[in-house]
């Protein structure tokens, strides 16, 4: 007597187009995520231009005219030392010093506000 064989019909390849559609969703999202996190990276350390400052910091202050101001970024905040001028400073916050008005302006960029406004002989600043 003859044997039938009885095979369950499966395709031979079903199975690994599975695998090979979920490991390249896989790449795919591992790829934008890599992206991602490096256009982040990229925008945050990106630096502000001192007339992007002076731009911002004229829309919400009335800053004195007639002269350009001296820049500074606050980068460590315990070389400042105890100066109430620098008490709500941050590390990256724009320090705008206008000798001949008299006046230091501490503005934050990333939150678009001024922190401090004192005049520049009382703050303790020493600039050469």
């Amino acid at each position: 007597m003859d044997e039938i064989r009885i095979r369950k019909h499966f395709p031979p390849r079903a199975k690994k187009r599975s695998y090979k559609k979920a490991l390249g969703l896989l790449i795919i999202l591992l790829l934008i995520g890599v992206a991602g996190f490096f256009l982040i990276r990229y925008f945050n350390s990106r630096e502000i231009s001192n007339d992007d400052i002076i731009r911002r910091v004229s829309k919400i202050y009335n800053l004195p005219e007639g002269e350009n101001p001296t820049i500074a970024t606050v980068t460590d905040l315990y070389k400042l030392g105890a100066r109430e001028f620098f008490r709500d400073a941050k590390n990256g916050d724009k320090v705008l010093i206008y000798r001949r008005a008299d006046k230091v302006i501490l503005y934050r960029p990333f939150e678009g506000k001024i922190i401090n406004v004192d005049e520049f002989i009382t703050s303790g600043i020493e600039t050469p």
